[in-house]
């Protein structure tokens, strides 16, 4: 019965809803496809290594289970820290700077964990900066996207969550084949991936001001 009552709601007027028209709109917009790509690109080169830290931290320095959940707290910290730099930031500053800036730093970080994960301390502390730098990234993505096209903020909200989806998928299975070519690989690759958005970020993601 809700389901029917749903069914029966009406969008513009006397229009019937049409589930697939704010789709077609969506996928045929230049800067909302440029925004989706930031979330695909972010959210795989975090994925990449979200799968495989673990496995770094157990072979390179021997720790145990309990130690490796420990380190999750270090990044549970940073994610918090992240989404609160957002906060502070995005309206101040404006949401395209913020994202840029958020990317770039992640860049950093990714490049800099290989050189700080030669001791266990160091590589908790690359820990920390790289989720804080993705998490204030990826939270600031999302005021940007809910202004591209306003018309159809739902649809690409939506459409958004499956572009992070499909970026953690992909980086899933970059992450396990990296793996063998140790943490410096996954490294670079992140931050190649993160390259590659601040790039799309800059040439064709634009901040809609009205």
């Amino acid at each position: 019965m809700l389901f029917k009552m749903l069914s029966n709601q009406r969008n513009n007027g006397d229009k019937p809803a049409n589930m697939f028209s704010h789709w077609k709109t969506v996928l045929s917009n230049r800067n909302v496809l440029a925004g989706l790509m930031l979330g695909v690109f972010t959210a795989g080169a975090n994925e990449s290594l979200n799968v495989v830290f673990a496995s770094w931290l157990e072979i390179t320095f021997g720790m145990t289970l309990t130690a490796i959940g420990l380190a999750t707290v270090v990044i549970g910290v940073a994610d918090l820290l992240g989404e609160g730099g957002v906060i502070a930031f995005s309206d101040r500053y404006g949401k395209r700077r913020t994202v840029g800036w958020g990317i770039g730093l992640s860049v950093l970080s990714y490049l800099a964990l290989p050189l700080l994960g030669t001791s266990q301390t160091g590589a908790l502390i690359g820990l920390f900066l790289v989720y804080l730098t993705f998490e204030f990234a990826v939270v600031a993505i999302l005021p940007l996207m809910t202004e591209l096209m306003p018309v159809a903020r739902a649809s690409v909200m939506s459409a958004n969550i499956a572009g992070h989806s499909l970026g953690r998928m992909l980086g899933a299975l970059m992450g396990g084949f990296l793996l063998q070519f140790g943490i410096g690989a996954s490294g670079i690759a992140a931050a190649v991936l993160n390259i590659l958005a601040l790039v799309v970020l800059l040439l064709w993601v634009q901040e809609n001001k009205s």
